[in-house]
């Protein structure tokens, strides 16, 4: 078979074939040409072609970007280590090839001198799996100390210029000439994921689009980046296997598996998924069916694996909690650590807020590179930082603190939905809207299906104006987090969203709903008293700002994040104090406003 397997949307032939004349003249062979001999299938002469490539060759453009044939060879080769992506136009590849080097040939035309098309004939070359570009990196046996990150370069560069060998190289991930690589991840004691190709019809469009879903699930939960994810190749192993779910997870050497089907009826699609435990307990099973519009197919399928991505790591999260809530401290690692203390954490317990800090700085002790465990200290933070009451200097240096913690875990992983939906969320509370945008905007193009990320956004297009936006994405943080103590922040934010409408009722059912979620949530029982009053339920609101004091009773509103929440319905607020006080309130703050309420409730400053 050919040296060379280039990948490329049918419509660019011509805008290929140059490339490929110049390659053949290397004295490589290429294989492009998509013809298929008499009595073989179209699935034998494509797997065949694309093992037996040393490279493979994406020819990025405006058509490519679009095609599920084009996606699906280039994660071949990407898992493989063998993928060379090339730029013909002005585009950005789909997420998961963005932290591949392309070879840029916007300009290239045949027979002119070019060194960026130099380098790539150099390349081809060379010996696959030889990294030439970049040094290459060791891990010690022992913890290493983390390197120093920049996080502003890490989340605002997305579409650099990288000088690779004399010749530019496209990078579509973080990159800073000074800065050290984020540490490379080691998943000590965490669990495998795997997620198995789903069943479909006979129809090959269906096939494409059960796998193209797998692929982009599998995507989806990389971008966690808390579990070991199972690669496509070795998850796509067990297509049609007849072995069950507990033979199969031994085989992958997998603790969970995400299996699930496509079938399609006219014009609705269904699509079932399950998460399973490698025993073959299921975790959780849901349904999704929409219809089937057949040139929306790739926003169809991304945006159910968004949900199901979504729906399954938070699963997987209380599961592994569950399993070691009743192991002893000192039988636990690292894992067993963080997952004691991310459970606390998840609690809202400000009791046990010292305990959750406790586990954290053990589980940091066997693994310094735990991301989520430096969230942990800013999330508990952030949680006794509002408990307390804190104003002033007091409140400056927490905050200060915060953001620090959070910072070192974006060290680590400067993607992490987690970690850069809380960063945002304090940058907010902090007026800082610039930086919070920076942060979320980042994280978004890299993880999409986080609940909490989208959520952020909300708020963030909230203080912006931006309501049927906002209202868009909180709906959307609902549907990929529908049921979780976290998700109750979403319906807390479509409560603002509905009362900067001026839809207080709507507002304060879905704000009601979501302390059904969780009763303690702090935002949420700040907001509901608030609501109550601005609704003129004065003995509604007494009650519910008793409960917050109950359980708050050092909270104040003039703690920024107290005041920072409710900084969207300011202008609702200053109207209704100015209408019970009879006063001009245009020069009061949103602080001084809510003060004012909390002392007609029953507040003693």
């Amino acid at each position: 078979m050919a040296d060379i397997f280039i990948s490329y949307a049918s419509e660019d032939l011509d805008r290929v074939r140059p490339l490929v004349e110049a390659i053949e003249a290397l004295g490589l062979s290429v294989w492009w040409d998509r013809q298929i001999e008499p009595g073989t299938t179209w699935d034998e002469v494509l797997e065949r072609a694309l093992g037996d490539a040393k490279w493979v060759l994406t020819v990025w453009t405006e058509r490519s970007i679009t095609s599920r044939w084009v996606r699906t060879e280039s994660m071949d080769a990407l898992e493989r280590d063998i993928l060379i992506p090339i730029l013909l136009d002005d585009v950005t590849p789909p997420v998961a090839f963005r932290t591949t080097q392309a070879a840029d040939l916007r300009n290239w035309r045949p027979g002119s001198a070019d060194s960026n098309f130099d380098q790539l004939m150099a390349r081809l070359t060379a010996e696959p799996g030889v990294v030439t570009t970049l040094p290459p990196q060791t891990v010690s046996p022992a913890a290493p100390p983390r390197p120093r990150v920049s996080v502003g370069m890490a989340l605002g560069a997305l579409a650099v210029i990288a000088v690779v060998g004399g010749a530019a190289f496209l990078s579509f991930g973080p990159s800073n000439d000074d800065a050290v690589p984020p540490p490379i991840t080691t998943f000590t004691g965490q669990p495998n994921i795997a997620v198995l190709p789903f069943e479909h019809g006979d129809d090959t469009d269906d096939r494409l689009f059960a796998d193209g879903l797998a692929e982009e699930i599998i995507k989806g939960l990389q971008q966690y980046r808390s579990f070991p994810v199972m690669s496509r190749h070795a998850s796509f192993t067990f297509r049609n296997s007849e072995l069950g779910i507990s033979d199969i997870a031994a085989r992958l050497n997998a603790q969970y598996l995400v299996t699930g089907s496509v079938r399609r009826s006219g014009e609705r699609l269904r699509v079932d998924a399950a998460l399973a435990t490698a025993d073959g307990r299921q975790v959780w099973s849901e349904t999704f069916e929409v219809d089937f519009v057949p040139d929306q197919v790739f926003a169809l399928q991304d945006e159910i694996a968004q949900q199901i991505a979504g729906i399954t790591f938070p699963q997987l999260m209380a599961t592994e909690i569950d399993r070691v809530s009743g192991q002893s401290a000192h039988s636990l690692e690292a894992w067993g650590y963080l997952l004691k203390a991310i459970d606390i954490t998840y609690s809202l317990d400000i009791d046990r807020a010292a305990e959750g800090l406790q586990y954290a700085e053990q589980a940091l002790a066997l693994d310094p590179n735990l991301a989520l465990a430096y969230w942990v200290r800013g999330e508990i933070g952030i949680y006794t930082y509002v408990d307390a009451g804190l104003v002033g200097a007091a409140a400056e240096a927490r905050e200060e603190q915060i953001i620090a913690d959070f910072n070192e875990a974006l060290q680590i992983n400067p993607f992490d939905g987690a970690i850069c939906g809380c960063l945002a969320f304090v940058h907010m509370m902090r007026g800082e809207f610039d930086a919070a945008h920076v942060v979320l905007d980042g994280a978004l193009r890299v993880n999409p299906s986080n609940a909490l990320l989208r959520v952020n956004q909300a708020q963030y297009l909230l203080y912006r104006g931006r309501v049927e936006e906002a209202r868009q994405e909180a709906e959307l943080s609902i549907r990929l987090d529908p049921i979780s103590k976290f998700g109750s922040m979403a319906w807390s934010v479509l409560g603002l969203v509905e009362a900067a409408e001026g839809n207080t009722a709507e507002a304060i059912a879905l704000t009601r709903h979501a302390l059904q979620l969780e009763r303690e949530e702090t935002w949420s029982q700040s907001q509901l008293p608030i609501l109550l009053f601005l609704d003129d339920q004065t003995a509604g609101a007494e009650d519910a700002f008793g409960n917050l004091m109950r359980d708050h009773p050092r909270l104040t509103p003039r703690n920024k994040f107290i005041y920072g929440w409710m900084v969207p319905l300011t202008e609702q607020i200053r109207m209704h104090v100015a209408q019970a006080t009879g006063q001009d309130q245009a020069d009061a703050s949103i602080a001084d406003l809510l003060e004012w309420i909390y002392l007609e409730l029953g507040w003693s400053a």
